[in-house]
């Protein structure tokens, strides 16, 4: 009343090539289904298989594994913070295989890497995402003689990479008896730059001292430099009015006034002409005084010599 059954291999579901892939279930075309003949699935190029890339059909008509499907292999969104700016040629929920992304920083930094990145055939980057610098300026040379305060603090810009960041502004002083030449102060600005050169210190002096007029000056400096010293003294028979020494201040102004050689003065001249010719008058009176004793002792010696014919000659005596 019938045919002679026969029996079939059980067949499994169809299988479709994947989306943005293929599957491959072998030469035979009836067996492809069957019962335990496997397929195999691929993506195609930019993409990867999620799931089992091999199922094989049961005897209960069911593939052994959830069939995979392809998505599309994508570069992680480079991790960045503020200053690094990024740019990309494509979404970056899209970054697939030669997708690129170019870098800059922020007014103040300066980028550290590479300024483009580019997305490779299995999803990774072909090198590391760059960083933002702050952009500093180069150490402020210290005037020689002088001192320099920065504000930020050196010590508490070191935590950022330079110690010279932008918006430091440096003030400079000079040690005493040093006055400044050039700018006070200075502002580390974009793109790194000082608005201005270090100054320099330069010694105080001050100005020239001629010598007085029949006097003499020494000085310790030929420069008369701060804390110079310069004495005076004054030729034979002037008096010196005024300081002996002077001492360059550190405004450059000497300690006092110049000193004078002074003449003495005319009544002192005059009363010492007095006492001189009265010395000498006194010596005149003395000397015709002691002349006319002398003659006078002659005189006497004289007469008694005379008064002598006709007695015996008297001794002469002549007391000294």
């Amino acid at each position: 009343n019938g045919s002679q059954p026969y029996c079939v291999a059980v067949q499994c579901p169809a299988l479709q090539n994947l989306t943005n892939g293929f599957v491959s279930c072998g030469e035979d075309a009836d067996m492809r289904f069957s019962y335990k003949n496997s397929c195999s699935f691929s993506c195609d190029q930019g993409y990867h298989l999620v799931g089992a890339s091999r199922v094989t059909c049961t005897s209960g008509g069911t593939w052994n594994q959830q069939i995979p499907h392809c998505e599309a292999i994508l570069c992680q969104n480079p991790e960045r913070e503020a200053p690094l700016i990024m740019q990309c040629s494509e979404s970056v929920t899209e970054l697939r295989p030669n997708s690129t992304c170019s870098f800059s920083c922020e007014e103040g930094f300066e980028l550290q890497g590479a300024n483009t990145i580019k997305c490779s055939e299995d999803g990774q980057w072909n090198k590391n995402t760059p960083t933002c610098k702050a952009k500093g300026c180069p150490a402020p040379e210290v005037p020689t003689n002088g001192q320099i305060s920065c504000s930020p603090s050196l010590s508490s810009s070191l935590s950022h990479d330079t110690p010279h960041p932008l918006g430091m502004v440096c003030h400079f002083t000079c040690d005493e008896g040093h006055e400044l030449q050039g700018a006070h102060s200075m502002e580390c600005t974009h793109p790194g730059q000082w608005t201005s050169r270090s100054p320099t210190c330069t010694a105080v002096t001050c100005l020239l001292l001629e010598p007085p007029e029949n006097g003499h000056i020494s000085c310790s400096s030929t420069e008369s430099v701060y804390n110079s010293q310069c004495s005076f003294t004054c030729d034979q028979g002037y008096s010196l009015e005024g300081p002996e020494l002077l001492t360059c201040g550190h405004h450059g102004n000497w300690t006092a006034e110049k000193p004078t050689c002074q003449a003495p003065a005319p009544v002192a001249a005059i009363t010492a002409g007095v006492a001189a010719g009265a010395t000498a008058l006194f010596s005149g009176v003395s000397m015709v005084m002691w002349l006319l004793k002398k003659m006078k002792k002659k005189a006497d010696t004289y007469e008694l010599s005379s008064n002598s014919d006709t007695e015996a000659p008297l001794q002469s005596y002549k007391t000294q």
